[in-house]
């Protein structure tokens, strides 16, 4: 059967969690169906080992190594270079996000004929989120809202897919901010978006390279309204966040 879909994870410092990810992507036989592209992000955990181990282990699960840590969007892009199929998204490799999610994913192109689309955007919505985080989502989804001039909601919710030749023309951030620029501009062009409900969970192994603390929390707050910012008034720039 021919694949026409593909999911690119991108690894930053995920040695830990790397392994459980390969299983549960072989447990739940979702390389059976999708195209998997991890990519090694300029870890210094010794994830890059890892990848040299592990690849050509599994069929349609691909590794390849990015020397340079240039931010988190910046590994997709560097895995979208191995991209061969119609279709394709990410979503975080921490284990925050269940990878089985994907089946929803696939449920959703199937049932809406998906394939024969120019363009769409598959968007996670996460639900059951903790007080303390639903209210800071909510405060950012309403100032976005208000600076984009588009409703905009669960902004950096994953996982994330699209057409591939949506993406010819745009010009992909490096950091974090690439999910909040794609979902705009797929609101601007008045693509068809579908969401799917999912949950985020506590990280078990590793740390966040941006979530340290409530004050790393604001920062990249801060810069991602000043991308936004820039993004409706200026110049595209990346705020470089992993």
């Amino acid at each position: 059967m021919d694949i026409n879909i593909s999911c690119i994870l991108s690894c930053h410092n995920e040695y830990e969690n790397i392994p459980i990810l390969i299983n549960q992507i072989v447990k739940n036989e979702l390389n059976k169906k999708i195209k998997f592209i991890l990519v090694e992000n300029g870890s210094n955990d010794g994830s890059r080992n890892l990848f040299l181990d592990l690849n050509n282990k599994y069929k349609n699960i691909k590794f390849v190594i990015n020397e340079n840590d240039l931010g988190w969007g910046n590994g997709i892009k560097y895995g979208l270079k191995y991209v061969n199929t119609e279709i394709v998204g990410w979503m975080h490799s921490d284990l925050e996000y269940d990878i089985n999610i994907l089946s929803k994913v696939l449920e959703v192109i199937e049932i809406n004929n998906l394939s024969k689309l120019d363009a769409f955007l598959i968007k996670g919505r996460r639900v059951n989120r903790p007080f303390r985080k639903k209210i800071l989502s909510l405060s950012m989804e309403v100032l976005f809202t208000i600076i984009l001039k588009n409703k905009l909601n669960e902004i950096t919710s994953q996982p994330v897919f699209v057409k591939f030749k949506q993406l010819d023309n745009l010009d992909l951030p490096d950091g974090l901010e690439m999910d909040l620029y794609l979902y705009y501009m797929c609101l601007e062009n008045n693509y068809k978006i579908f969401r799917i409900n999912t949950a985020q969970n506590e990280r078990i192994h590793g740390n966040s390279s941006w979530k340290k603390s409530i004050f790393s929390i604001i920062s990249f707050s801060l810069k991602l309204i000043k991308y936004a910012l820039k993004l409706k008034y200026g110049k595209n720039n990346s705020t470089q966040n992993k």
